[in-house]
């Protein structure tokens, strides 16, 4: 899967199957024509029980929290990358 890093002016533009990359969960990010082509959000600043991450569980979209990596994520924007980690149940 491919890094993106979350850009609401290029979001129409992305392909399918991207990971991505936000300091923080918007709104934007919900429309179903993105939402449709995202496989995993990696989010700076989340909470799993904010209505956002409950929505994406439902989705089984996985949200994992960025551990401190944000700037390395940023730097790999556009690389093919594994996702490796377990959601919270």
């Amino acid at each position: 899967m491919r890094v993106w890093v979350a850009n609401e002016q290029e979001a129409d533009k992305q392909s399918d199957g991207v990971i991505v990359v936000a300091h923080h969960l918007a709104e934007w990010m919900f429309q179903p024509e993105f939402l449709a082509k995202v496989k995993a959000f990696v989010v700076e600043q989340v909470r799993f029980d904010e209505l956002a991450a409950v929505f994406l569980r439902e989705k089984e979209i996985p949200l994992l929290p960025d551990f401190g990596y944000f700037e390395s994520l940023l730097a790999q924007n556009g690389q093919v990358v594994t996702l490796k980690g377990q959601l919270p149940s």
